[in-house]
């Protein structure tokens, strides 16, 4: 939303003034200038929203039902009750606000995996994505499908490295493990750390602190995608 210079009260949104994007920015966008002209008609102006508490867990399971169905969208042609037009549109939504994972579902390799963290008060959200290296070919479908549009996940998600070598040809943050060594990139510096300091890393607070409990998380879920692999031989499939 921005005003044009030509003309003071004239307000441009969605593609006058972004160009071709997606719905969802479009009606961001819409929600930016109608609090830009609600402010300019009363300075004193703000808008107020009330959102009915839903507890988490149950909220969970519904959307964790929701994203295995597929169902069709109401016809705007015939459906004109506007209760049942929004209940149809209601259970169509994802609640990607809540439970995206939307990285997770589109990557052909199952190269993203989604790691439950719920109960841990370092992460706001009940999953972290992690992604998995060996598994990807950086087809670029995840960072295309993802509704925040705030980064490319194979590059930006901590990632599980097969080979230390392919940590360190990477820019991305994650881990390799090899027998009792833990080789790490954060913050983008690479270093060994031992296991005693990685837990303690994990007690404190902040971005390190997720990143060393995020390991720690999936390592007890799933030690099997850690540990050091046969490098490739042309020609011959692991």
């Amino acid at each position: 939303m921005r005003r044009t210079e030509e003309k003071e009260n004239d307000f441009l949104a969605g593609y006058s003034r972004t160009g071709a994007s997606t719905i969802g920015e479009c009606i961001a966008d819409g929600r930016r200038v109608a609090d830009a002209i609600c402010t300019k008609d009363d300075g004193q102006w703000r808008r107020e929203e009330s959102i009915p508490f839903m507890d988490p867990e149950i909220r969970l399971q519904e959307i964790s039902v929701k994203k295995g169905a597929i169902e069709a969208k109401p016809n705007p042609r015939c459906d004109y009750d506007p209760a049942t037009f929004g209940a149809t549109e209601k259970a169509r939504c994802l609640e990607c606000d809540f439970v995206c994972n939307k990285c997770v579902d589109v990557c052909p390799n199952r190269a993203n995996i989604a790691v439950p963290v719920r109960g841990n008060p370092l992460f706001s959200d009940p999953f972290e994505i992690v992604h998995i290296d060996a598994y990807c070919n950086e087809c670029g479908n995840c960072g295309h499908f993802c509704p925040w549009h705030t980064g490319v996940p194979y590059v930006d998600k901590p990632t599980v490295f097969s080979l230390k070598e392919d940590l360190h040809n990477s820019e991305n943050p994650g881990w390799f493990v090899d027998e009792e060594t833990l080789l790490v990139r954060f913050d983008g510096t690479v270093k060994t750390v031992s296991w005693d300091d990685a837990r303690a890393a994990a007690r404190g607070n902040g971005a390190e602190a997720r990143f060393y409990a995020l390991f720690l998380e999936l390592y007890k879920q799933r030690p099997g995608l850690f540990g050091p692999v046969e490098p490739a031989v042309a020609g011959v499939p692991r």
